[in-house]
């Protein structure tokens, strides 16, 4: 029994010991193993007088800074944008809008280009008719070449005659007067086959071509119509294909 007794007294010894080991002592501040690595945190009131004041003029100093960066920087941002949607308006290519100069090809007949005048005024298109005088290929003489004057003009007649020469005309004034005509043909191939014919039987002739002058017609305007517009009237005023191009000339 007493050994018993003896046991447990000693157990709590043991425990009471383990316990005050252990546990911190009241009173006592239990000290915080910090990583030496860590940066330390110093507050304001551990700080000295000077230190206080010279934290004072840093933070005076540097915070007005950090404030207007945080409320200018969407303005920046603002003007960035403002940037980009500018350089995305200046990528959009611009389209003129400006009257352009135009003209007809040649049209043969007066009443045709009157038409077309016509037509364009009523949709709102002001154009000028201008006439071109231009000497035309009109077919191509078979001739015998013209004598210095009248009496040896005449002179050949005969000797034409005698080649049995029947249909001849003699220019009596003129720029082709002296010469002899035996005929104008339109194709220029029918009047080397006539010369071919007359030379075989010792005649020579020549081929002259007959000029005449004819008066053509074009239309100049200035329209910011489209083309395809433009074509389409001039379809309606004839069959044959008048063309539009962009005139080398100024339009009044």
């Amino acid at each position: 029994m007493k050994k018993l007794f003896f046991l447990l007294l000693l157990g709590n010894v043991v425990f009471y010991l383990w316990a005050t080991n252990i546990q911190p002592k009241q009173g006592q501040n239990s000290q915080l193993v910090v990583d030496p690595s860590l940066e330390s945190i110093v507050l304001v009131s551990e700080l000295k007088v000077e230190s206080v004041e010279k934290a004072e003029k840093i933070i005076a100093k540097e915070l007005p800074k950090q404030i207007k960066e945080v409320v200018e920087k969407p303005k920046e941002m603002k003007l960035v944008a403002n940037d980009v949607s500018k350089q995305k308006e200046d990528a959009v290519p611009s389209f003129s809008t400006q009257p352009v100069c135009y003209q007809t090809s040649l049209i043969r007949e007066k009443a045709i280009a009157e038409a077309l005048q016509n037509s364009l005024k009523e949709s709102e298109v002001q154009s000028e008719i201008i006439v071109n005088k231009m000497a035309e290929n009109a077919g191509y003489w078979v001739m015998y070449p013209a004598a210095p004057n009248m009496k040896e003009a005449r002179a050949n007649v005969k000797l034409l005659k005698n080649q049995g020469v029947k249909d001849y005309w003699l220019f009596r004034k003129g720029l082709r007067k002296g010469a002899i005509s035996l005929g104008m043909f339109k194709e220029q191939k029918r009047a080397e086959d006539v010369r071919a014919e007359w030379a075989a039987k010792g005649v020579e002739l020549e081929i002259k071509p007959h000029k005449v002058n004819r008066e053509q017609f074009l239309l100049r305007f200035r329209t910011d119509k489209q083309l395809k517009k433009l074509v389409e009237i001039t379809k309606m005023q004839s069959d044959a294909e008048i063309k539009i191009n962009l005139s080398n000339k100024s339009c009044n």
